[in-house]
């Protein structure tokens, strides 16, 4: 084995480095469950009415714009009512590509220094959950709400559970403000 294989090897094997690996690697699976959850899961259970009614008018107005693809046709909802710009869906995907490298070949995110967790896509996650969580309270959790009838909210204010939960980890995990610009270091 060459000199700098190894240092390289030795290095990333390191306890400390091994531990920041693993947590970043489940952080990033942690961070787009969230986006997942924030992307499908909440559209369809609002149209379905948790799965109470049928899911026609979920299959008719999301579905529908991408049959071969749940998650696809609800970034597209997204899409069309504002919420995402074509850029994102397309950075969603290459979220979602890195998400199953970290998934299905964890042991190259732990030994490999070249294939790392992209702290940069981790922090796009973080702003894409909250554009699409902060536009879902302000347009559908409010207005649902008489508590907040004749109240001015500013959306840009506006915080999830999983906002906060998501902001807290990437500060501990990554050492990182999730306010600062993506690619300050």
């Amino acid at each position: 084995m060459e000199q700098e294989t190894s240092d390289k090897l030795f290095r990333v094997l390191s306890k400390d480095v091994l531990k920041e690996n693993l947590a970043k690697a489940g952080l990033y699976t942690l961070a787009y469950e969230s986006l997942l959850h924030s992307i499908v899961h909440r559209p369809k259970k609002f149209l379905t009415m948790a799965g109470t009614v049928a899911d026609e008018e979920y299959k008719a107005e999301v579905i529908a714009l991408y049959p071969q693809s749940e998650f696809i046709a609800s970034c597209l909802w997204l899409q069309k009512h504002g919420v995402l710009t074509a850029e994102d869906v397309k950075e969603i995907r290459a979220i979602r590509k890195h998400r199953t490298d970290i998934a299905h070949e964890p042991i190259n995110v732990l030994l490999d220094t070249e294939n790392q967790v992209d702290e940069t896509k981790l922090m796009t996650i973080y702003q894409l959950l909250a554009r699409i969580d902060q536009w879902w309270i302000s347009e559908f959790e409010i207005p649902a709400n008489p508590d907040f009838d004749g109240q001015e909210i500013d959306p840009g204010g506006l915080q999830s559970g999983s906002m906060i939960l998501l902001k807290y980890l990437i500060s501990v995990v990554c050492d990182k403000d999730v306010n600062a610009p993506i690619n300050a270091e």
